[in-house]
């Protein structure tokens, strides 16, 4: 199989992947766990964190400083080269790596039972770090499992299993740190999802050694190879589509950019900012899970790339609703928040898919990691640039911007789309 055709086969799912995948039931199983295992601790960090640091005084620059959690996403590029070996210094095999970092992020999550929340910033800030480090590891490992084992319809199910597992686990992760502290003390809240932490990495431990899903890509003495970063990423860039894939990204990235300003809007438009995270961190959150079910259901069906671009088509619509806000009432601009946020979940499952079928079944973990980073940092930059660019010249403008964006994001997949079926390829 060539590069091209593997590329036009991985992305359009108009055949299956190279390769028997046996092993769909052990991964949708290990996506849904360490997917929710991840999202138990995120919410302390993302959200209760900031508003910790805010409520015992802390400045908004060093409430600001909780945008470190994002750096390991941006950057795990630079390690997961190292994942595309069979097996990986100081644990082995993959396998063996999953069960290490699950218990290496209960043990980190669990220091923070060490740190009041009403003294210094820096401990607390420090481990939001380690964990978020952590958490990046376990994507690209996953990530890696999937593109070489499943083929695009098993990826496509357990890519909504992973994200309705891990907006889940952000849901209990929230009640249970919030319940257990009010009912008994911080330690014991913050210990039980630490010990949740290690209940949910249990069936990689009783997953078979044999298993041929953890033996990886690379085989004999290619499996042994010391892969060397530089030369992952000059063939990362040399791969068929690699400029309609990046011009993609970045279009995803400043649509993204918009979804910053929607708590910040709901305020202004007259809700307490209890209400508004009631309405976004509950109600909104709460409709990702259903509508990762649909999008997994229709991956499964039809190419992503046409997925892509219908839903990023609604998105284009809402964020377009949204620029006419002044003159919108706030049970509106509610409404079309919580809507923005079940698509932004939506388009989650959408563009994991579409980073795993543009990455190599040889250098799975360098391929995903590269296209997931760059899009974790456009993202970040995106939020950073609507915030400024939002100041200057007011929603409006930067959700009109957000619109056109998404509109473009609709027309580069439909090129994508449209080069691959004049190849052949049907899709």
């Amino acid at each position: 199989m060539t590069a091209e055709t593997e590329l036009k086969t991985n992305i359009t799912g108009a055949a299956t992947a190279s390769g028997p995948a046996r092993s769909g039931r052990d991964l949708l199983v290990i996506m849904a766990c360490f997917s929710l295992m991840q999202g138990l601790p995120a919410f302390f960090f993302t959200l209760g964190l900031p508003a910790i640091l805010r409520d015992r005084g802390a400045s908004l620059d060093v409430v600001g400083l909780t945008y470190i959690v994002w750096l390991p996403l941006v950057f795990k590029f630079l390690w997961a080269p190292l994942f595309d070996r069979t097996l990986i210094a100081p644990f082995g095999s993959r396998r063996n790596w999953l069960r290490a970092l699950s218990l290496l992020l209960a043990a980190a999550f669990a220091m923070v039972a060490l740190f009041s929340p009403e003294g210094p910033a820096w401990p607390l800030l420090t481990l939001s770090l380690i964990c978020a480090a952590i958490g990046a590891t376990i994507q690209i490992i996953l990530a890696s499992l999937l593109i070489e084992n499943a083929t695009p319809a098993q990826r496509a199910l357990a890519n909504s299993a992973g994200v309705a597992a891990m907006v889940l686990g952000g849901i209990v992760g929230a009640w249970l740190i919030l319940e257990l502290h009010a009912r008994y003390s911080w330690v014991f809240s913050v210990f039980s999802v630490a010990a949740g932490i290690v209940l949910l990495s249990m069936p990689v431990w009783l997953v078979r050694q044999e298993n041929r899903m953890f033996r990886g890509a690379l085989t004999g003495d290619q499996g042994g190879r010391r892969v060397q970063p530089a030369q992952a990423f000059a063939r990362f860039i040399r791969k068929p589509g690699i400029g309609w894939m990046l011009v993609a990204i970045v279009c995803f990235g400043a649509t993204g950019g918009a979804d910053a300003l929607i708590p910040a809007i709901l305020v202004d438009k007259g809700y307490s900012p209890a209400a508004a995270g009631w309405l976004l961190g509950t109600v909104a959150t709460a409709t990702i899970i259903p509508a990762t079910a649909v999008v997994g259901y229709v991956l499964r069906r039809f190419s992503v790339l046409w997925v892509t671009v219908v839903i990023y088509g609604l998105k284009a619509l809402v964020l377009a609703v949204l620029a006419l806000a002044v003159s919108l009432s706030p049970q509106t601009v509610a409404v079309l928040a919580v809507i923005d946020f079940c698509l932004s979940g939506a388009l989650t499952v959408v563009v994991w898919q579409l980073y795993m079928g543009f990455s190599s079944r040889d250098y799975p973990a360098t391929d995903y990691s590269i296209t997931s980073s760059l899009d974790a940092a456009l993202r970040l930059a995106g939020g950073i640039a609507a915030g400024n660019v939002g100041q200057q010249f007011g929603y409006g403008f930067i959700f009109s911007c957000a619109a056109i964006t998404a509109l473009a994001a609709c027309l580069v997949c439909m090129i994508m789309h449209w080069s691959f079926k004049r190849t052949g390829q049907n899709v």
